[in-house]
């Protein structure tokens, strides 16, 4: 999941935009100098480190997180993560260099074509935000449908197949049918330590 979310931040890029030159001085000469999103790779584990001493430098960055389902036992427990994994997004003068930006502790390149930083669409930043409370992804919860083959995740039914029957009251909760051999047993569980199959 993590890779297929990782590939979309330079296939929209790819996609979208047109290559930007990164010749030129380190910094604007006027107030007035253009800027763009561009976006960079990090090193391991190392968003938010970047993203500090990015700022430290007066440098406008934006990282998208999500929060990550945890399993330990029968507890759930959430960990909010960055949405494109060694990836963020960055606001700098277009016809600048972007030597110091690379020099920047935790940051491991510029994402490019044809040895060009390439520019994030405005629109692209702008979607993602729109979606985000305090930089966090508000994504729907997975929405299973009557019938649809689940697996249990953990719990004293890990590892069983189940078939999913319907929500509860719970928000958190839903039925599903369990086939054991000798009947077909309805259970309610957390919806959180279900997965499709």
């Amino acid at each position: 999941m993590g890779q297929k979310r990782d590939s979309i931040v330079e296939r929209a890029v790819y996609s979208e935009t047109g290559s930007v030159k990164s010749e030129g001085n380190d910094g604007p000469e006027s107030a007035n100098v253009e800027e763009s999103w561009f976006c960079l790779r990090t090193k391991p584990r190392r968003e938010e480190f970047a993203r500090t001493h990015l700022e430290r430098q007066g440098i406008e960055s934006f990282l998208p997180k999500i929060k990550q389902k945890r399993l330990r036992g029968t507890e759930v427990r959430w960990k909010v993560v960055p949405l494109f994994s060694r990836y963020l997004f960055f606001k700098h003068p277009t016809e600048a260099s972007f030597r110091s930006i690379e020099a920047t502790r935790g940051v491991s390149g510029i994402v490019s074509f044809g040895g060009s930083a390439a520019s994030v669409p405005l629109a692209i930043i702008d979607e993602i935000r729109r979606r985000c409370v305090d930089d966090v992804v508000d994504l729907a919860d997975a929405d299973f449908k009557k019938g649809e083959s689940v697996q249990i995740l953990a719990g004293p039914y890990e590892g069983m197949e189940a078939v999913f029957d319907r929500q509860t009251s719970d928000r958190d909760r839903v039925v599903v049918l369990l086939d054991t051999m000798a009947s077909v047993a309805r259970v309610s569980i957390n919806r959180n330590l279900l997965d499709a199959t």
